[in-house]
């Protein structure tokens, strides 16, 4: 039983990372890349809710950016605790996944009264701080997130990491584009008699900028 226990947790685990490492290949937009993530937690590790959240631009707030819960009942009652702000705090030096009690979130201590279990696993770089939080939830107290559950979310944190930076550069480098594709055009079209005045954006193959 404890080898076949050991063998389905590094299915699930495989399962996890092929999941997260095709929605890198397939997309490097950090909303569906954060999607991807929450929703392949709940699915492959056995539990009702996933939250990321990311720093502000200023770095004092981690805001949320992808919730999801399993079941839509629960996620009436699950949505308005978890999907608020925290101050940064100490919460992105963690370098380890720890579990959650009444103390370190308030907000959860009803449902951690009655058996229900949560943990926050940092997803980071291997040479850096955390670039983001996961939270997890398993409310029913027959499923608690156990330490094979946070070993498999570790390492699915990890990859996680990796498209997630990923993702955020390339949001930083199109902002960046944006900006002086913006600044490059006049703020008002030229009215000419006789014709339709527009732009056109073509990026170059071969430096930076179109």
């Amino acid at each position: 039983e404890h080898a076949l226990g050991a063998e389905r947790a590094a299915a699930r685990e495989r399962r996890a990372l092929y999941e997260i490492s095709r929605s890198f290949t397939r997309t490097l937009s950090l909303d569906v890349t954060v999607e991807a993530v929450v929703n392949t937690v709940v699915e492959h590790l056995d539990v009702d809710a996933a939250l990321i959240r990311l720093p502000d631009p200023r770095g004092d707030l981690l805001i949320p950016h992808a919730l999801h819960v399993d079941d839509e009942r629960l996620a009436e009652a699950l949505r308005p605790i978890l999907y608020r702000a925290q101050p940064v705090g100490r919460l992105l030096e963690r370098t380890t996944p720890t579990m959650l009690d009444a103390e370190s979130a308030p907000l959860l201590a009803p449902f951690l009264a009655k058996g229900s279990t949560a943990a926050l696993i940092p997803i980071a770089k291997e040479e850096g701080s955390a670039l983001a939080a996961l939270t997890l939830v398993s409310v029913d107290p027959a499923r608690p997130i156990t330490d094979a559950t946070l070993e498999v979310a570790a390492a699915v944190a990890a990859q996680a990491a990796l498209a997630i930076d990923n993702a955020r550069l390339y949001r930083q480098q199109t902002d960046l584009t944006d900006a002086m594709r913006r600044s490059l055009l006049p703020q008002v079209r030229p009215i000419v008699t006789g014709l339709d005045v527009g732009e056109v954006y073509a990026p170059s193959a071969l430096v930076e900028l179109g």
